[in-house]
């Protein structure tokens, strides 16, 4: 068995620079590659999985204590629900004041009939409007539905589960992240291979897609700092495309045999 010279965590920083990262990548490292393709985007995951909760829990609680604070307590009681009061209640956008929801389950308003309003609660259903065709969607209540919605309940529980999200989305990143980067390493040591039987270099495609895992760190670790720092511009994409293919070339032209 063959003997790295550089361990997974020495190769983070030597991915930008190092010709002899890349020339102990072809001769030593193996499958093992991919367990330090794995380890990158787990660090670079960390970054994106808290942007991504803070976006969630920004524009949930947007939703929480603008729109469902305005619904009243309903409590639904085998298929059928009623609220504290006999009234219709109004959900109102808080940019534009206008109504985009009722819930009525006095028996008042039963359809959408010169009303501006897209959703309708009533004792038995949920009715959803589409506005583009005018088709109404109505989803009953099961006879054997019995719960209570609570507002003041609800924010608490979406508070407590943005606390708790990043276990869910962390892993879940994680998971998006390999399963990219492994279909993107396939394509880009494709590439690999093209540009060195162009150069006369003779390695073989499983060798350059080692290279290629490893060659991906740079544009994995800039993209992951240009998400953290929420700063993107035209062509960023084709950008760490093309850096990317640099670093692949790169690693194959430093393992060129004389």
């Amino acid at each position: 068995m063959k003997t790295r010279n550089f361990t997974c965590l020495q190769a983070i920083p030597l991915s930008f620079y190092s010709a002899d990262l890349y020339q102990d990548v072809a001769k030593n490292w193996r499958w093992t590659t991919f367990f330090y393709m794995c380890l990158v985007i787990a660090l670079c995951a960390i970054p994106l999985s808290l942007k991504v909760q803070r976006a969630l829990g920004h524009h949930g609680t947007y939703f929480v204590e603008e729109f469902v604070s305005q619904a009243p307590p309903i409590m639904i009681t085998e298929g059928v629900a009623r609220t504290p009061e006999k009234k219709p209640y109004l959900i109102k956008d808080p940019a534009t004041k206008e109504v985009v929801a009722m819930i009525d389950t006095t028996g008042q308003h039963t359809s959408f009939e010169n009303e501006k309003f897209d959703v309708l609660v009533t004792s038995k259903s949920i009715m959803m409007l589409n506005r583009d065709d005018g088709s109404i969607k109505i989803k009953p209540f099961p006879e054997t539905l019995t719960m209570n919605f609570d507002p003041a309940i609800v924010k608490q529980k979406f508070q407590r589960s943005m606390k708790w999200s990043w276990l869910i989305l962390y892993p879940l990143m994680i998971f998006l992240s390999i399963v990219y980067r492994f279909l993107q390493a396939l394509l880009y040591a494709a590439f690999g291979k093209l540009l060195a039987i162009f150069s006369e270099i003779d390695l073989m495609y499983e060798t350059i897609l080692r290279l290629t895992m490893v060659a991906l760190t740079p544009t994995m670790i800039v993209g992951a700092l240009l998400s953290l720092a929420n700063v993107s511009f035209k062509l960023q994409g084709f950008l760490l495309f093309i850096i990317g293919i640099g670093y692949v070339f790169f690693a194959i032209r430093v393992n060129e045999k004389d």
